[in-house]
């Protein structure tokens, strides 16, 4: 399971790339994000395994915060693959 718990990403500008993201992924669901370029969908994934850093909020990985793993350990379980149509979180 994935937790995101208001998540939000603000760069050194103040500008906004993600805010206060609330859901829950379960175990086995299909997830999509959809939307227009430029709206947080590959910020949103990038924190997922900490690739970029999180400024308020959690994410949860099987109820443990992502910043609490080690950060070879919390990748090691995740593989993403980005190219410019889709990203699949495995």
């Amino acid at each position: 399971m994935i937790a995101f718990e208001n998540v939000t990403k603000k760069y050194a500008n103040d500008q906004v790339a993600v805010k206060a993201i609330h859901l829950e992924i379960k175990k086995g669901e299909f997830f999509v994000l959809i939307g227009p370029s430029g709206c947080g969908k590959t910020t949103l994934l990038k924190m997922i395994n900490r690739f970029i850093h999180i400024t308020e909020g959690a994410i949860r990985i099987n109820g443990k915060r992502i910043s609490d793993y080690n950060i070879h350990e919390l990748r090691w379980n995740i593989a993403m693959s980005f190219n410019k149509l889709r990203c699949f979180l495995i």
